[in-house]
């Protein structure tokens, strides 16, 4: 996961692209962890096939969490802090990359600590690029080539049902206050048009009987 865009506030968002390769090498390298926010990497056993986000330098290399895992959560705003984690594919073990706002620091890369509990991970990476940006016309691209906007058009369907569900709910609330404060009804005899409502499962019946008599050739 590429880029992020932060529900708080709409038409921003956090993009780690320019804090990634894209050519099977690994962006920050250490001694004993070598890490590439955005696109699968090589280091030893660590392999693109994998989907390695976060590569351990032990037995040969060890995968500490899969790209395709990675899930923004929101730290503070000052500086504006989240948590990027990512986990390995059997689970057992997980990455927590602190990402950091900093307009003055290009790229910065620290191990936190290890094995505190046992297999999960714990970096911080501190950069300019770990701040907002606002969107310039085109929402930017994510990790998978689409574009990323928050912006979704509501469709008609989605409108309609939202429609019918709010005439419903004041229809009974509606029917049912006027039952019980001009009626003095209680229980059930609350339902509005309670006759109507009781009839239509048998109205319906009898109606879907009477279309398939009509449009059932008799036998020869």
């Amino acid at each position: 996961m590429c880029v992020h865009t932060w529900l708080m506030i709409r038409d921003n968002y956090i993009d780690l692209t320019p804090l990634s390769k894209n050519d099977g090498t690994p962006f920050f390298g250490h001694a004993k962890f070598s890490y590439n926010p955005c696109y699968a990497f090589n280091d030893g056993k660590c392999t693109k096939a994998n989907d390695v986000a976060v590569c351990q330098h032990q037995n040969g290399g060890i995968s500490c969490g899969r790209q395709s895992t990675a899930a923004f959560t929101f730290v503070r705003s000052n500086p504006l802090t989240f948590n990027l984690t990512y986990t390995s594919g059997d689970q057992n073990r997980q990455s927590v990359v602190t990402t950091v706002c900093d307009p003055k620091v290009d790229r910065q890369f620290v191990i936190v600590s290890t094995e505190s509990p046992p297999l999960h991970y714990n970096f911080k990476m501190t950069s300019s690029h770990c701040c907002l940006h606002d969107y310039t016309g085109v929402p930017p691209t994510t990790s998978s080539g689409r574009r990323f906007s928050e912006k979704t058009p509501i469709s008609i369907g989605t409108i309609l049902s939202i429609s019918f569900f709010l005439v419903l709910i004041t229809y009974v609330a509606g029917g049912v206050c006027f039952m019980r404060y001009h009626h003095n009804a209680t229980g059930r005899d609350l339902v509005p048009n309670l006759e109507l409502w009781t009839m239509l499962p048998g109205l319906s019946h009898k109606g879907w009987c009477s279309i398939r008599n009509t449009t059932v050739s008799p036998s020869a």
